[in-house]
Order: C-alpha cells, then structure tokens, then sequence
C-alpha cells in the first residue's frame, strides 16, 4: 500500500509538471515557473530514490525468505537457464541511441551513482558512446574517463545496456 501511494504520488508531480510546462508554453516562462517547476522536480527525484530504494529492499526481503528446497532449487536453476537463454534471444536487440534505451528509472540512478548526478556529463558522455563502434571502445573510454567498478550494480547494468548497443 505504501508503495502504491509513493507510485501515485510520483505520477501526480509528474502530472503537475506536464500542466505547468504546458501553462508556460501557452502564456510564457515566469521566474515562479522556475522555482516551483525546480521544487517539483526535487521533489520527484526523491520520491523516484525512495521508490528505487524500497524496490530494493523488497527484492532483497524476497531473495532471504527463499527458503526452497535443493530440489526445487535445482529446478529453479534449470528454469533459470532457460529463461535467461530465451532472455538474451530476445534481448540482443541493438540500441542504436544507448539514451532512448535507458528507461526512466534507469537514467536516475545512473546520473546519480555513475554521472555524479550530473546530466550534462551524463548527455555528452552517451553521446559519445553513441558514437564509438564497438563495446571496447566504450569500456576503455569509461574506464579512462571513470574510476568504476564494474562489478557494482549501477555498473554492471550500465554495461548490460552498453552490449546491447554495440553488434
């Protein structure tokens, strides 16, 4: 229930900002349009951090009351397999802009954990990737520009994304 009124919560600052962008394009950018549109996104990028973070924690509460036994964990495992087969069958798909491929969540987390929440340095560093030809390229320009480890989450999902792009 919790989780469903944060959800609600975040969808109606989001709605809040579409009718105010919408207001100021009919009648014009005010300076209040600024502070309040600044405010409301504050707002919802931590409403979207604490969403990220329950989703977390309930995945983690998930991963510790799995108290199955060896041999429905083995089936699990065989299905798992299967499942992550199909998975990269379907998921080989290419990107051919590594930002449209990003979803909403992801882009937060990643300006925030990898871009030292900054979106600019965030745009120009996709961009450039965007340019590279191949997934080497782009792992030693991160690895040049950045100092991750890329056994974390944030980066090992960043490079999930990132052989997706590159053939």
């Amino acid at each position: 229930m919790l989780l469903r009124n944060e959800i609600d919560e975040c969808l109606g600052m989001i709605r809040l900002l579409e009718d105010s962008f919408q207001t100021a394009k009919k009648e014009g950018f005010s300076l209040s349009f600024f502070e309040e549109n600044n405010s409301r996104i504050y707002r919802l990028k931590k409403a979207v951090n604490e969403l990220e973070s329950l989703q977390w924690q309930l995945e983690e509460q998930q991963r510790k009351n799995n108290t199955e036994t060896e041999t429905n964990h083995k089936k699990e495992e065989s299905m798992a397999v299967s499942v992550e087969l199909l998975a990269d069958k379907i998921g080989k798909k290419l990107y051919s802009d590594i930002q449209s491929s990003l979803s909403l969540n992801d882009r937060f987390r990643f300006q925030k954990s990898l871009f030292y929440d900054d979106g600019r340095l965030m745009s120009e560093t996709l961009g450039y990737l965007n340019g590279l030809d191949s997934f080497g390229e782009a792992e030693k320009y991160l690895n040049e520009q950045f100092a991750w480890d890329w056994e974390s989450e944030s980066p090992a999902a960043f490079r999930e994304i990132l052989e997706k792009h590159f053939p």
